[in-house]
């Protein structure tokens, strides 16, 4: 499983289009974050996002050891 995160886009004047130009090369079907380090945005969707995956992750680990 794999996730795309784009860091540095406060650097950019339009970073959605360069986004979107980099997803259509690739073809990417994941996740995708776009966050500002700096700034911080779209640090916390990140962080959410990764505590829902690995707590999934956790359960369904869990659940095949019991």
């Amino acid at each position: 499983e794999r996730w795309l995160v784009f860091n540095k886009t406060d650097l950019l004047e339009d970073p959605q289009k360069k986004i979107n130009q980099v997803l259509a090369n690739l073809e990417w079907k994941g996740p995708v974050f776009a966050i500002s380090a700096a700034t911080s945005n779209g640090t916390a969707d990140l962080r959410d996002q990764i505590m829902i995956r690995l707590n999934e992750l956790y359960e369904s680990e869990d659940s095949v050891i019991n």
